[in-house]
């Protein structure tokens, strides 16, 4: 099924520093201070597939960037985010509500390990078309940013 997909997104970047350890290294990092957030709202084409138990949204917010977002209907708080981009390989989040999950960001020479933690989400996809994750990314143990983000189906007046 093709709908229009309203995504919305606020994302606070985190900016640190290191911090010297007793032998003189700096192996631990403290946060310096918060980047003014980056929000961004865009209206685009989705498809939306329900397959047994799996529920899948596809969507694109740019030209560059497409997204999948899936669950399944027993386990709606336990959530596989895949950003696909030229620059980079598949890049997928594993959300779920309290729970820290290990992911891995590759781009053509470098590989990044980061840890995803949902302080909330609120799955309201199949009775009323509306998702919303609040989630925080960890770059080597430190906070990299936190992110609002909401997913809501609106009519595609295309289809009437």
């Amino acid at each position: 099924m093709v709908f229009s997909v309203l995504v919305k997104e606020k994302t606070f970047r985190v900016l640190t520093e290191p911090v010297d350890d007793q032998n003189g290294g700096s192996t631990n990092f403290i946060e310096k201070a918060s980047l003014a957030p980056t929000e961004y709202e865009t209206v685009c084409d989705g498809t939306l597939t329900i397959e047994g138990e799996r529920v899948s949204l596809s969507y694109e917010p740019t030209d560059q960037i497409s997204v999948e977002l899936s669950f399944t209907v027993d386990e709606p708080k336990l959530i596989t985010l895949v950003r696909r981009s030229d620059a980079m390989q598949p890049m997928t989040l594993v959300l779920e509500e309290g729970v820290r999950h290990v992911c891995l960001c590759k781009n053509k020479s470098t590989a990044i390990e980061m840890m995803t933690r949902a302080g909330r989400i609120d799955n309201a996809f199949l009775r009323g078309g509306r998702i919303e994750i609040d989630y925080t990314v960890e770059v080597n143990g430190i906070r990299a940013e936190k992110t609002k983000m909401t997913i809501s189906l609106i009519k595609n007046e295309r289809l009437r």
